[in-house]
């Protein structure tokens, strides 16, 4: 009992630095990704999807609550999206040659 009483103590005093020193700095995001070998097609593609997300989305504190918000939108892009065969066939199309990353 004297050994955990101890032990709780010296837990608590090394938690309260760790909580006062939070620093509101900006937030960095890690991705785990594969980018070279047999899976390097899918480590780019998942590379491309995560800048795309965050160049397209800021998050924001409003009314103390974390949101996103969209600081851009494509017209005639979206999930549900439809085109005609003659409006298809004029989109630019998309090769290995000139991706849309800056880091590919």
């Amino acid at each position: 009992m004297r050994y955990a009483t101890r032990a709780l103590a010296l837990l608590a005093v090394l938690a309260v630095p760790a909580v006062g020193g939070a620093q509101g700095g900006p937030i960095r995001i890690g991705l785990l990704a594969p980018l070279s070998g047999a899976f390097s097609a899918t480590g780019k593609d998942m590379v491309v999807g995560t800048e795309l997300y965050l160049d397209v989305r800021k998050v924001e504190r409003v009314e103390g609550k974390l949101q996103n918000t969209v600081i851009a939108a494509f017209p005639g892009v979206g999930q549900f999206w439809k085109y005609s065969a003659e409006e298809y066939m004029k989109l630019p199309l998309y090769t290995r040659d000139a991706p849309p990353c800056k880091h590919c």
